[in-house]
């Protein structure tokens, strides 16, 4: 009796081979993989795009009324001198625009990007040449480009003023809803008192604009006015002059009449409750529009999301006017599932392909020749 020649299950060697031999060994081996892939599939961080960092540093500052050959001039010059000395900047990149500057700093690749936001904020404040009528720089340390998982319109015929306080509307009612934590309104326009003092006036009372400037800017601000010590404790006193809509401002006190009347603003200008000027409008089915975006955060799962916000604006629809509507314009998620689905057709097909092949794993031997 010769033993066959095609039998090699028993002179093999190696973890392959002895799989071979052991086929529920290595069924096991296959389930506990299947399993252990399925419950980290489950608690996997999900996101439609990844959320970097960038290696930049940003500084703002405002420069009101000014130009922006004006704002180069006294704020970008000056900071770009000073940042591109030190040993992290690799590049600067500036803007100038009306009454705005702002600067981004990219540091050396390999820089520890807190130690790069101490160095450019010592830098910026050592700066003395910048005009007294700035404001105190903003130094952030850049941040990634989050993406929105669902973008919700709301339109209608009616002024910005209305369609404004039904966007705040919508905004707070997502963030009330489970599971939506950052929502951020776009499309909207700055709110701005506009007030018009005719030529006429000014020459008879002998002002300027900025006299009338300086006195709104006095009569409109909370100022501090110290601590008022009693037997229960210290009590802090502040005065708050600060105005928020345009019929305030009537009662400001400009200037003294030659009888000794005070003349006020609203005596001798117009003041109206405006937006600031802007050549972008938002739109949407050709109606005005206010944009709002609901982001996710690591934690949470963009479906969710997803799911809480068309829930409410089936709720808030209900209960709004005629004039008003509330529509997701773009939902992210239906690229998010399409490369969900993908993930889980080539999973199906793996597993189609595996399964029968696991089962015929072990071998059989063959039944000697008898020669």
């Amino acid at each position: 009796m010769e033993s066959n020649p095609y039998d090699n299950t028993s002179s093999a060697t190696g973890l392959l081979a002895w799989f071979a031999r052991n086929h529920v060994a290595a069924n096991l081996l296959m389930l506990a993989v299947v399993v252990v892939g399925l419950v980290v599939a489950c608690n996997i961080r999900q996101e439609i795009y990844p959320i970097y960092e960038l290696d930049t540093v940003d500084i703002s500052m405002q420069y009101r009324g000014a130009s922006p050959e004006e704002v180069e001039k006294s704020i970008l010059l000056p900071i770009e001198a000073e940042v591109r000395g030190l040993e992290l900047t690799r590049r600067i990149e500036s803007t100038a625009s009306e009454g705005r500057a702002s600067v981004t700093v990219e540091i050396m690749p390999g820089f520890d990007r807190n130690r790069a936001l101490q160095e450019i904020t010592a830098a910026v404040q050592r700066i003395s040449m910048f005009p007294d009528e700035i404001e105190p720089p903003v130094i952030s340390l850049g941040s990634g480009r989050r993406r929105g998982v669902v973008y919700v319109s709301v339109f209608g015929d009616l002024d910005q003023r209305t369609l404004i306080q039904f966007a705040h509307q919508v905004e707070d009612g997502l963030l009330a809803q489970p599971g939506i934590s950052l929502v951020l309104m776009r499309g909207v326009r700055k709110p701005e008192i506009q007030v018009e003092v005719p030529q006429a006036q000014l020459r008879a009372l002998n002002l300027t604009l900025g006299e009338i400037a300086n006195a709104i800017d006095r009569a409109a601000l909370d100022v501090p006015a110290g601590t008022m010590k009693t037997a229960g404790g210290d009590i802090l006193l502040k005065t708050t002059e600060r105005r928020y809509f345009g019929s305030e401002f009537l009662e400001v006190p400009i200037k003294s009449s030659n009888t000794g009347a005070e003349i006020k603003l609203g005596d001798i200008a117009t003041v109206v409750d405006g937006f600031e000027e802007t050549e972008r409008e938002s739109y949407y089915n050709g109606k005005p529009a206010v944009w709002i975006g609901v982001y996710a955060s690591e934690s949470q799962p963009p479906l969710k999301v997803a799911a809480s916000v068309h829930k409410y604006i089936k709720q808030i629809n209900a209960t709004l006017p005629p004039s008003v509507e509330v529509k997701v314009s773009y939902d992210r998620t239906e690229d998010y599932l399409e490369r969900i689905n993908l993930l889980r057709f080539n999973g199906v097909i793996g597993l189609i392909l595996v399964l029968p092949s696991a089962r015929s794993t072990s071998i059989k031997p063959i039944t000697p020749l008898i020669c």
